[in-house]
């Protein structure tokens, strides 16, 4: 699972006008080990850091912040999105402690 995080979503609103949507996503990579998830996160966080997106209200180029983690499944218990999200906190809470990816 990887949790993806906009940082400082709010000012880029301000300054570049109302995104649909809010600015933490989730992403599911069931049968994934974190050393692939990770590779993932890099490449991720990688390209939209290179983005220069052109507006009419300047050049916007974005930060953010992932995080993964890994559940090891139990076939005797039934993981659900709601139960896996109550393990871990907000993307930048995770990802400050140990440098942005």
């Amino acid at each position: 699972m990887m949790f993806f995080d906009i940082d400082y979503f709010k000012q880029v609103r301000y300054s570049f006008g109302h995104a649909i949507g809010g600015e933490e996503f989730m992403i599911l990579l069931p049968q994934t080990s974190a050393r692939n998830a990770l590779s993932l996160a890099k490449y991720m966080h990688a390209s939209i850091s290179e983005m220069h997106l052109n507006t009419n209200k300047g050049t916007l180029m974005l930060t953010n912040s992932i995080g993964i983690a890994q559940s090891i499944h139990d076939a005797s218990e039934h993981d659900t999105v709601e139960s896996l999200l109550l393990l871990y906190p907000p993307p930048r809470s995770r990802a400050q402690p140990y440098g942005h990816i």
